[in-house]
Parts: structure tokens; C-alpha cells; sequence
């Protein structure tokens, strides 16, 4: 938790962006749980004890909200990471996903509500398969799963305490809670694991953007180094070379006229003069 708080602010967006982008990878792996087990378990309902009408009318409810999941969805993966940025998008997706939930919980109460032990049972177990399997869906972000869980369970467990008539029945509805509480602990877990994941990915990603930019510096610095010493070793040897040249000539030749050694030793001072500046401007 204390990492959180020491994360840097544009790393911690970046996690949350890629939380909410886990959210809208699974919709169409939502939408086709939502058709299929809300067709079956409308059909399982209506082929028992519930109105057909009535079923099938509720299962056109689910299809509806998952379709709209998925157009989200869709939107959302149209949009630039900048737009994705935004916490309107995570909103919006809580609020549909609550909305399937509100429906699946009010279908499930509406279902066992007066049903034969057989469809009781049946639709209770599915839903909580439905809260059980949406654990590594929505865990990117716990508030959706927490009212994902919470509109589906809390129904279903209320029909199975009002209309209990066996202990069955009492030890079902405790097993449910039990149950919640312990796949909230699980959700909580797999959240923070790949919150840590992503943010330790994203750090590595800066730390080699940051190495690779020192390299670069580094390269840099080194070929200015040998372009310096290389403008530093022509400069020095050409008045250098002037000193020793003039020197060398006077040297050899003892009986040459004034005007012409004067004009060599004006060459060696000037040649001088220039390579004490010279030093002058490196050791500055």
C-alpha cells in the first residue's frame, strides 16, 4: 500500500488507464456469458414454473444491457489513450455493469420466489457462478465487482431466508455470504497483484527510457570530448610548430640579414603570444 502513495502521479495514471482497459478487454467475453447463461436459465424458469412471456422478457432485458456494455466497449477501444485517460469511462462501465447485475439480481429473485426446490436451486447456483466467474473480470476495478456481487447475491439470498422452510435452505443462504466474503478477499488480492504488475511494468519502462537517454548523454559527451581534444591538438601544434620552425632557421643559419631574423622572431612571439592565449582559454 505504501507504494501507492510514493508512485510517481503519471505512473499511477498510466495504471489506472490500463485497470480500466482490462475492464473493456473482457466485454465481449461478458456479452456471450450474459446471452448464454441468461438463455438458460430463462428457459430452465419458463419450462418449470415461470410465465414463458415473462422469461423471455427478461432475458431480452440482460441481452440489451450487455449489447450496450459492448458498444462501450467498443467506443472506448475506438479512443486515443488521452481520451482513455478519463474516469467518465470507468464510471460508465460501473454503471452498466451494475445495471446487468440490478437485472440478473431482480431475474434471480423473481425466479426462485415461490419455485420448486429443483429451479430454486438451479438458479441460485448459477448466479452465484455468474458472481464467481466475474472475480478475474472486474477485478481490475473492485467497486465494479463489489456491485456486481453485492445486486446479484443480496436478492438471492433474501428469497432463500424469507422462504425458508428447511435448513438446506438457511445453510445455502450462509454458504452465499460466506462465499462473498471470501471471493471479495480474493478480488481485493488479484487487484492489487496486477495493480503491482502494471505500475512495476511501467517503471521499468521509464528506468529504460532513462538509461537508454544517461547512454545517449554519455555518447555525446564522449564524441564532444574527442572533437575537443582533436581542435585542442591543431591548435596547439600549429603555433607550436611555428616556434620550432623559426627557431630551427635561425639556428642553422647565423649570417642571415637582420630585417629577415627579425621578421622570424616575430614569428616565434606572435606564434607565442597565440599558444599562451590558448592555454589561457583551456585552463579557464
Amino acid at each position: 500500500m505504501n507504494q501507492d502513495h510514493s508512485a510517481r502521479p503519471d505512473v499511477e495514471a498510466e495504471v489506472q488507464r490500463q485497470l480500466t482497459a482490462l475492464l473493456y478487454r473482457n466485454a465481449a467475453v461478458g456479452l456471450a456469458v450474459n446471452l448464454v447463461t441468461g438463455a438458460l436459465l430463462a428457459y430452465v424458469n419458463a419450462a418449470t414454473h415461470f410465465p414463458p412471456v415473462w422469461a423471455m422478457s427478461w432475458w431480452a432485458c440482460v441481452a440489451v444491457m450487455a449489447l450496450g456494455r459492448f458498444a462501450l466497449s467498443l467506443r472506448f477501444r475506438s479512443a486515443t489513450p488521452q481520451v482513455q485517460h478519463k474516469t467518465a469511462w470507468r464510471r460508465h462501465y460501473v454503471m452498466v455493469t451494475a445495471s446487468i447485475a440490478l437485472v440478473w439480481g431482480l431475474g434471480a429473485w423473481a425466479f426462485m420466489w415461490n419455485a420448486p426446490d429443483g429451479a430454486r436451486f438451479f438458479t441460485g447456483l448459477l448466479a452465484a457462478g455468474m458472481v464467481a466467474g466475474s472475480v478475474t473480470v472486474l477485478a481490475p476495478v473492485l467497486l465494479a465487482f463489489w456491485l456486481f456481487s453485492l445486486l446479484i447475491s443480496v436478492p438471492i439470498v433474501g428469497v432463500l431466508i424469507w422462504q425458508a422452510d428447511s435448513v438446506v435452505e438457511i445453510g445455502f443462504a450462509l454458504l452465499a455470504v460466506v462465499m462473498n466474503v471470501a471471493m471479495f478477499s480474493g478480488a481485493r488480492y488479484l487487484h492489487e497483484t496486477i495493480r503491482a504488475s502494471l505500475r512495476l511494468g511501467l517503471e521499468q519502462s521509464h528506468m529504460a527510457g532513462a538509461l537508454e537517454k544517461s547512454r545517449e548523454a554519455a555518447e555525446s559527451a564522449s564524441r564532444a570530448k574527442s572533437q575537443f581534444l582533436a581542435t585542442m591538438s591543431h591548435e596547439i601544434r600549429t603555433p607550436m610548430n611555428g616556434i620550432l620552425g623559426m627557431a630551427q632557421v635561425l639556428l642553422m643559419d647565423e649570417n642571415l640579414p637582420v630585417e629577415e631574423r627579425k621578421d622570424h622572431i616575430r614569428t616565434i612571439y606572435s606564434s607565442g603570444q597565440a599558444l599562451l592565449a590558448l592555454l589561457n582559454d583551456i585552463l579557464d
